[in-house]
């Protein structure tokens, strides 16, 4: 069962990021900003960091220059692990590509919070390794220390940008305050008359 998200309250559990929260975080163009906000380790699978080979240059750049700056730590993958192999090899369903296997399984041994935008790679989590703790971007985003770093209107662009070229679907959870950030309202005109 995934925990309470309150656990991201707690600037000591470091925070894991599949390929989908990556990509999510890296496209709000804010992700170096973020991760400061949150003074959380940042990890990832050296999978993932390889997989982003295949990215446009602007993330791969990010992501390359987070690594740099030690803001993102890459953590090599233990395939002598037998539930990582179990996870890659099998049906479309039950199976996830090297990179997200291997960022669900970092999460499970680091004692950390696993940040993934992607339904399936939460409920194998769930399956794999109980009592993980599991979050996503939006969560990250909605997190008051986040807003305030950010500001309104840099959160507002981060959020249409995570939107429009990231890997998330808003959480219904989440919902009213994406709509509440993104709807912009125009000055009452007759309040001047």
């Amino acid at each position: 069962m995934i925990r309470s998200r309150t656990y991201l309250d707690d600037r000591s559990v470091p925070l894991v990021l599949d390929p989908s929260a990556t990509l999510t975080l890296l496209a709000t163009g804010v992700a170096s900003e973020v991760f400061a906000a949150l003074e959380n380790r940042v990890l990832v699978a050296d999978l993932l960091a390889a997989e982003f080979q295949g990215t446009p240059p602007l993330y791969r750049e990010q992501l390359a220059a987070m690594i740099g700056a030690g803001r993102v730590e890459v953590r090599t993958t233990d395939w002598s692990d037998a539930r990582l192999l179990g996870v890659v090899s099998g049906s479309a369903s039950t199976t996830l590509d090297d990179g997200e296997a291997a960022s669900m399984f970092l999460a499970c041994n680091a004692e950390s919070m696993f940040v993934s935008d992607d339904r399936k790679i939460e409920r194998l989590c769930q399956d794999h390794c109980k009592g993980a703790l599991v979050t996503c971007t939006f969560d990250i985003l909605a997190l008051k220390r986040v807003g305030v770093a950010l500001g309104e209107g840099l959160m507002r662009c981060a959020v249409r940008s995570a939107l429009a070229d990231g890997l998330v679907v808003t959480p219904s959870r989440h919902a009213g305050w994406v709509r509440d950030l993104l709807l912009v309202r125009k000055p009452d005109q007759n309040q001047n008359k």
